[in-house]
């Protein structure tokens, strides 16, 4: 018996060898995006992925949504199990002047 679209969501993300936009996805596994965002869903829920919203604060000034240099990524998803990876650690994300504002 083949394996359920749920489940071949989860293999998706334990077998990629390269990152996946969920239309992508959502192609590959014959469903619509909203179906595989409320199976990614499911997955967060039972601790297997984690979602990362992409929203972030300025590593030059540390503001919140006010900082031009801050720019707001879609949604992604990660396997829970994968190490977490900060963005901006040790590094100069904004322009040095940026830094000293």
């Amino acid at each position: 018996m083949p394996p359920s679209t749920l489940r071949q969501v989860l293999t998706t993300f334990e077998t990629a060898a390269a990152p996946l936009t969920l239309p992508q996805m959502a192609r590959e596994l014959d469903i619509s995006v909203e179906q595989l965002e409320a199976m990614l869903q499911y997955w967060v829920r039972k601790g297997k992925l984690r979602e990362s919203s992409g929203a972030g604060d300025c590593c030059g000034c540390s503001k919140s949504g006010d900082c031009a240099y801050v720019v707001e990524m879609p949604r992604s998803y990660e396997l829970a199990s994968a190490p977490i990876i900060p963005l901006h650690a040790n590094s100069a994300c904004c322009p040095s002047q940026h830094a000293s504002t």
